[in-house]
């Protein structure tokens, strides 16, 4: 199973920090136009995105601990 971690630099400028938007397990075609979209809405302020790509190993989850926390 891949799952991809969504980061963006604010302003195109990494003295603002790069900030993680999300983990997704859409295709990147996907994410790319859900991005855009999002991108749109802000005003343009994200010139880019920096997708990385994760690899998990579904029976590395068998077993995990499942915690919930309250809201």
């Amino acid at each position: 199973m891949d799952v991809y971690v969504v980061e963006i630099i604010r302003y195109g400028s990494p003295d603002l920090g790069v900030q993680l938007f999300g983990v997704f397990d859409l295709p990147i075609d996907e994410i790319l136009k859900r991005m855009r979209v999002y991108n749109e809405q802000r005003g343009g302020k994200y010139p880019a995105v920096y997708i990385t790509k994760v690899s998990m190993n579904p029976s590395d989850l068998t077993g995990a601990e499942r915690v919930e926390y309250g809201l």
